[in-house]
């Protein structure tokens, strides 16, 4: 018996992955990996697209042992039970997470985050019906993409509220004062209701369409879950998560985020080949 020769398969990554997992840590999304791969496929994969650096640990997860999942960002082996412990262990940390998968093994995890992002394409029903998103084209451009447009729409309505507050705030200024300067009725109530059209009205739909500002992608993330922004103050609360994340910036997919921090999972199926791009996750803060 003679050796004729060895077949070797590549599944390599998409050309623009490795700019969307840079443009996503830029946004302060903090990329994992999850998959059923050896050790070594998932630290090739991971470092070709700038998820860890060559000497970052992998974690096997057929020995798992104590894992501080806050300083891992790759992990091998996975079960689909293990993407389940993982995904619960860092919510329990107060992180606020999107899981993005295409296969079977992916349901449990794609329900438990607190956005389940689904491949449109490739992902399986069962996937598709566990997820709260689906995304059209599984190209992580796309989340990328959504994350800056999310957070474009949230600047504008912060813009919009602040500008709609003050003219209704000088509005109510006039009635309060105008009596005091011998005015009975300063406005009418139908001078009221123009002043309003015409200030809200082509202002308003001009400052719901400004693009975005220059650096949007590089401001911090958003806390989940925050009310918006008081016009007045400009400040920030942050209820408890109850319930799905807001959509903030992420219009079609949605932002995941925890203090200045957010996680993208990237899951891959369990003893397949490294279907890495099918999963995600986002916030924009």
């Amino acid at each position: 018996m003679s050796l004729l020769g060895l077949v070797a398969i590549l599944d390599p990554p998409r050309p623009a992955a490795a700019t969307a997992i840079i443009a996503c840590k830029q946004a302060g999304i903090r990329p994992l990996l999850i998959t059923g791969d050896h050790p070594g496929t998932a630290r090739a994969i991971a470092t070709d697209l700038g998820i860890i650096n060559a000497g970052d640990p992998v974690v096997d997860l057929r020995d798992p042992g104590t894992t501080d999942h806050a300083k891992v960002s790759v992990y091998a082996r996975a079960t689909p039970g293990q993407k389940l412990d993982i995904i619960e262990d860092l919510r329990a940390h107060g992180e606020a997470l999107a899981m993005t998968g295409d296969g079977v093994n992916d349901g449990p995890a794609l329900r438990r985050a607190d956005i389940g992002v689904a491949m449109g394409e490739r992902g399986t029903q069962v996937a598709r019906q566990a997820a709260d998103l689906v995304l059209a084209d599984d190209n992580l451009d796309t989340v990328v993409a959504a994350v800056e447009e999310g957070r474009r729409v949230y600047a504008n309505i912060r813009r919009f509220l602040v500008y709609g507050l003050s003219g209704g705030a000088a509005e109510i200024a006039v009635m309060l004062l105008g009596p005091f300067a011998g005015l009975v009725l300063p406005l009418l109530p139908a001078q009221v209701l123009w002043i309003n059209l015409l200030t809200h009205g082509l202002p308003g739909v001009a400052l719901g369409g400004e693009p975005a500002i220059p650096g949007a992608m590089a401001d911090p993330p958003r806390p989940p879950s925050v009310t918006p922004p008081s016009a007045s103050t400009g400040s920030c609360t942050r209820p408890a998560l109850n319930g799905p994340p807001p959509i903030d910036h992420i219009t079609v997919i949605g932002q995941v985020c925890h203090g200045r921090r957010s996680l993208l999972l990237l899951s891959g199926a369990q003893d397949a080949p490294p279907r890495w791009l099918t999963a995600a996750r986002l916030w924009k803060g």
